[in-house]
């Protein structure tokens, strides 16, 4: 899950839930500073990314303030999941091309979904799913009943339609509601 915030050094609401980021890396040639939150030994980490420069997510933080950014989904191969989407459903982000030829990742976009789809295919995969428990285990989208398609095409179970006008993250620690930490990222 990736998390668009204007301070990464400025997250009060991670304490509160005994949540800390990992490390903060800077992405010069992305414009941001970006930090993983795992709570420990867990997969589904939460990723809060700071726009510190011109680039894509400054674009999107001035668009959209600050929220929910990405959903990133690992898959087993990547060529086979773009080939088994729908051709009326998703639409391949340019960003997807940035690396020439290959393939790194794949990015997923549609008009009315409030946010893009990372689509992984990390070699460690292979081994087998981890058997962490997730920090984040599933996610609910204020999504129109026709946008259930959409849904339904990434084969994500995780990924769900929320009953509320809020993004919802269920974690570890309990749901949280992206709207009330956005509120709490900008203080």
């Amino acid at each position: 899950m990736g998390f668009s915030i204007r301070r990464l050094d400025r997250q009060p609401f991670l304490a509160a839930y005994g949540l800390a980021p990992e490390g903060v890396r800077h992405y010069p040639g992305e414009g941001t500073k970006e930090a993983y939150v795992s709570g420990g030994k867990h997969s589904g980490r939460l990723l809060l990314i700071e726009a510190t420069g011109p680039g894509p997510y400054a674009r999107a933080l001035a668009k959209r303030g600050p929220g929910l950014h990405h959903i990133a989904l690992c898959v087993a191969s990547l060529p086979e999941y773009a080939r088994s989407l729908p051709p009326d459903g998703w639409r391949v982000h340019p960003y997807s091309f940035r690396s020439g030829g290959s393939l790194v990742d794949l990015w997923l976009c549609r008009t009315g979904f409030p946010a893009l789809i990372e689509v992984l295919a990390p070699p460690d995969l292979a081994a087998g799913p981890s058997t962490a428990d997730p920090l984040i285990s599933a996610v609910e989208l204020p999504l129109a009943e026709t946008s259930q398609v959409l849904l339904d095409a990434l084969r994500c179970r995780a990924i769900r339609r929320s009953f509320g006008p809020s993004v919802v993250l269920h974690t570890l620690v309990g749901a949280l509601s992206v709207d009330a930490l956005s509120g709490l990222a900008d203080r």
